[in-house]
């Protein structure tokens, strides 16, 4: 989003955009280090734009969507997300700013480190695997079995 100095009025600037998350480089696909993260929908960006003297202030408030997998059972989710920033700049000797980086940067910087599809999340089961969210466990009974002589 760039804002032009010039064109900001006393009474400030509003300012809507919506951006492909592709074009951003946003998404991580196959990091070593992450989850995958991928967007469901375009991020919605909307500024409220004032300028006193030379410092340029952004409230900015943006909003999309992201399908992650769970840190604990490996299922994949969709949550939405609303999140405001302000940003200052010294608009001395500058005709435009873009703050599209910044916006960028922000979204990034607050990705979930250990994304959860629910908060009671229950994982896997690390001796047989299975999603716990969704059956029980099977290692009671396969020991079980095995103990009374069946297999």
């Amino acid at each position: 989003m760039k804002i032009k100095i010039e064109d900001i009025p006393s009474q400030g600037l509003h300012k809507e955009m919506s951006y492909d998350p592709q074009e951003l480089d946003m998404e991580i696909e196959n990091h070593p280090y992450s989850l995958p993260v991928k967007f469901s929908t375009p991020i919605t960006a909307i500024a409220d734009i004032m300028l006193y003297d030379k410092e340029l202030v952004v409230e900015v408030v943006v909003r999309y969507k992201l399908k992650m997998v769970c840190s604990r059972c490996l299922e994949e989710f969709e949550v939405g997300f609303e999140k405001r920033f302000i940003f200052n700049y010294n608009t001395r000797g500058i005709e435009v700013i873009d703050i599209t980086p910044d916006i960028r940067e922000e979204i990034i910087l607050r990705y979930p480190q250990k994304p959860l599809c629910k908060p009671d999340c229950k994982g896997l089961c690390s001796g047989c695997g299975v999603n716990l969210n969704v059956e029980r466990c099977r290692c009671k009974r396969e020991n079980q079995e095995v103990e009374n002589g069946q297999s």
